[in-house]
């Protein structure tokens, strides 16, 4: 099901009528000249309003959504390609950046983007399933083995079909990647084989696949909001979630949660989508500036975020976790979770397309 910014649509009703009020008597003309004379004039009035595709935009303020803080590499790889897109637009665009979620959740940020309340936002792929059903494959586990794995498919024909299946929406998208995985993180142990999984209390997003993952390996799920995730591990109302090196640091939750598991689980999909709106808005050459920008640097962007991930990991593992695991073949795992793939493709099945995609280019 297609979720949609609200719309308002009003009516018009016309009425003729002689009013009368505080003394005074207003005469409406009715007569055909004068309906014939307005009605051209709010032709002409509309005329003059419609965007000329060959007047050159003279100034924009785009404001910009994303999550992480400002100065980390990832946030920074955005800023740089926003500045790019000043430098070469001329001026003709400038973005102001609002970083640690300052504009919203994700779900408000993109019905803002369909209004053109915002401009472009940093938003989880995940939930785009929302508006098309092939972005349910990106939150399938197992499903991306690396960065570069998923680079790879980002820049398929099938991965075109997907981001041109928004426009309808009002969304533009260019790109789409990983900026790490959500990977076990344990009160009590390390994951060395599917066996671990069984009978702990996990923590999951309310999401149909994490929870039929979760059931599939033999894990409880629970579904838990993240703000009262440290909360959970530390009084065990759950033994177990999941998540990539920034929120652990972020949650300090290597205090309660001292034990992790290096394991490609669900892979933490990202991308930029910009306002349609905003950018019809822009006159020919400025569009076509921006959205070579977005394709050609949105690659390098994820990337910082997938680069600053490891950094945050790589530092827990070495001060904060008291123990890590790494699990170099995912088959046993694959195969328990074999059942959600199935599922999905009942559900949806031109999401087999997008599935036999990934997999070609693994």
């Amino acid at each position: 099901m297609k979720k949609y910014a609200g719309m308002i649509v009003g009516g018009m009703a016309f009425t003729m009528a002689a009013l009368s009020g505080c003394g005074q008597n207003v005469k409406v003309e009715t007569t055909a000249a004068a309906v014939q004379t307005r009605t051209a004039a709010a032709e002409t009035k509309a005329d003059e309003s419609k965007t000329d595709e060959s007047k050159p935009t003279e100034g924009a303020t785009w404001k910009f959504s994303c999550f992480d803080a400002k100065g980390t590499p990832y946030v920074e790889a955005y800023k740089a390609m926003w500045d790019r897109v000043e430098e070469e637009t001329g001026g003709k665009i400038k973005v102001e950046i609002y970083d640690l979620g300052q504009l919203g959740n994700e779900s408000d940020l993109l019905s803002m983007l369909q209004t053109g309340g915002i401009d472009a936002a940093q938003i989880g792929a995940s939930l785009l399933a929302g508006y098309d059903d092939a972005f349910n494959v990106g939150d399938l586990p197992f499903i991306f083995d690396s960065y570069e794995h998923a680079d790879r498919f980002a820049k398929t024909p099938e991965a075109e079909e997907m981001y041109a299946k928004l426009e309808d929406d009002g969304l533009k998208m260019y790109y789409m990647g990983i900026i790490g995985y959500r990977q076990p993180n344990l009160v009590k142990k390390v994951i060395n084989s599917p066996d671990d999984f069984k009978g702990l209390k996990w923590r999951v997003m309310d999401s149909p696949i994490q929870i039929k993952t979760m059931e599939a390996l033999g894990a409880n799920p629970m579904i838990v909001a993240y703000s009262e995730i440290y909360s959970a591990l530390d009084t065990g109302v759950v033994d177990a979630w999941m998540n990539d090196g920034v929120a652990f640091k972020n949650l300090s939750i290597a205090e309660v949660a001292p034990y992790y598991t290096d394991m490609p689980l669900f892979a933490s999909t990202q991308t930029c989508i910009v306002s349609k709106k905003s950018l019809d808005a822009l006159d020919e050459e400025t569009r076509n500036t921006v959205e070579r920008i977005l394709k050609e640097d949105l690659p390098g962007v994820v990337k910082a975020g997938w680069d600053q991930n490891k950094a945050g990991l790589e530092d827990l593992k070495a001060n904060a976790f008291k123990e890590y695991s790494v699990v170099e073949d995912t088959a046993p795992y694959l195969e328990k979770v074999q059942g959600v793939y199935d599922d999905l493709v009942k559900d949806y099945p031109d999401c087999q397309k997008y599935i036999d995609a990934i997999n070609s280019v693994r």
